[in-house]
């Protein structure tokens, strides 16, 4: 009987996802997929952290800002999102929230990156631990 052990390392580099296995041997695979480019997402929201608790949080169709992405409202292009954006940063709201920033979303409610995956939905540990098994 057999023991491998397994490597797994994920590079970016220039829009260029590459995605490498390897055995403890040999080389197992390689795997280059071409990754959308910034401009190229299908929606995008607005999220912020809020001072007071360091929650995160998402503007809402209601002019407010909620605690889950699902509720966040969905901006069709990059443009109406950086409008809104500054509108947002110039009012007194602002005072409230840190880290105010758009996000690109793969399709509605999916973020494109890691981090902000991790920002929906919670860390990747244990499901005790996910703020969203809080609420619901």
């Amino acid at each position: 009987m057999f023991s491998f052990y397994y490597f797994f390392c994920v590079i970016i580099k220039n829009n260029v996802i590459y995605t490498y296995l390897y055995s403890y041997k040999k080389e197992l695979s390689v795997v280059v997929s071409q990754d959308r480019q910034a401009d190229q997402s299908d929606y995008y929201v607005l999220t912020a952290n809020r001072l007071l608790d360091g929650r995160v949080v998402w503007f809402t169709p209601q002019e407010h800002w909620g605690i889950m992405l699902e509720d966040a409202q969905l901006f069709s292009n990059k443009e109406n999102a950086e409008k809104k954006l500054q509108k947002i940063i110039q009012s007194d709201i602002a005072h409230f929230l840190i880290d105010l920033h758009y996000v690109e979303l793969i399709n509605p409610f999916h973020p494109a990156s890691a981090r902000e995956k991790i920002r929906a939905f919670g860390p990747s540990t244990h499901p005790e631990f996910n703020p969203r098994s809080i609420i619901r």
